[in-house]
């Protein structure tokens, strides 16, 4: 009977505790809203959901093997169940400042949550890292929608803190739109004067931008960050980004999901579905 229950890798449980999983983050982003400008912190917000989100950031797989600077996937990792994961870390961007006490008490949480490529060659990401990723793009919601054009940038505002920790206990009273406001005049400020003979290049290895391309980048970065500005100033309520990572584009980014793989692995987009 079990045996018949089998479809593809997946079990006919784990396919169970997957839907369960995706119905409620269905539920809790269709109740908070997904894009644009949020409301302002949920009167009834209830830390226990926060917690229920964070522990899905944590993979049903095992942590795949680094190669150098690639990941070799085993046979038996199941892409289907990074979905969750996936989903998880696009709610709790939803959950706005409610979610930042629950993320930083997870900052050193080693589990293995999903697997990153980027610049540097793939990589595995914690659930600390990925809690910590989450909580700055609450914060600095331009973060991955503007170019990379320096790797000074990320010393920008919280980039620059040493303890996130001990930061958000003497901000965490203060309305989250303020806050993202002083982290985009942080931002403004950094990009309306800097140019690409003084700052860093991308990477180490890779030379800088030409005077032409960086500021053609470097204006667009300073309209966005203003048109935020403005939007935020203007409706005094927090931003929510739809963008953490990059989306599992072809060049940085989630790479360890059933659509984002489907091609490199010779594997079906779709999840069979037990009958």
């Amino acid at each position: 009977m079990l045996s018949q229950m089998k479809r593809g890798s997946f079990t006919y449980q784990s396919m169970h505790a997957m839907r369960i999983g995706l119905l409620f983050l269905l539920c809790v982003g269709l109740n908070s809203g997904l894009n644009g400008l949020a409301a302002e912190e949920d009167s009834s917000f209830q830390p226990e959901r926060v917690s229920f989100l964070i522990e899905l950031l944590a993979s049903k797989n095992s942590r795949p093997q680094q190669v150098h600077r690639d990941i070799d996937f085993p046979k038996n990792y199941q892409y289907e169940a990074q979905v969750p994961v996936y989903l998880a870390m696009r709610q709790l961007l939803n959950e706005g400042a409610g979610a930042c006490d629950g993320l930083c008490k997870h900052f050193e949480d080693q589990r293995y949550s999903y697997t990153k490529k980027g610049i540097n060659g793939d990589t595995n990401r914690s659930v600390g890292s990925v809690s910590n990723e989450i909580f700055q793009c609450i914060l600095c919601p331009y973060h991955y929608e503007i170019h990379f054009i320096t790797r000074d940038q990320r010393n920008i505002g919280l980039g620059a803190e040493k303890d996130l920790k001990d930061w958000w206990k003497t901000h965490r009273e203060q309305p989250l739109w303020q806050l993202q406001l002083e982290q985009i005049e942080l931002a403004l400020k950094f990009f309306s004067t800097a140019r690409t003979e003084t700052v860093a290049s991308i990477h180490p290895d890779a030379p800088r931008f030409d005077t032409e391309e960086f500021e053609k980048l470097r204006i667009e970065n300073v309209e966005h960050l203003q048109a935020l500005k403005t939007s935020i100033n203007a409706l005094k309520k927090p931003y929510v980004t739809q963008l953490i990572e990059s989306g599992g584009s072809s060049q940085t980014g989630f790479t360890s999901l059933p659509w984002t793989n489907a091609a490199k692995h010779n594997r079906p987009n779709t999840v069979p579905l037990p009958e």
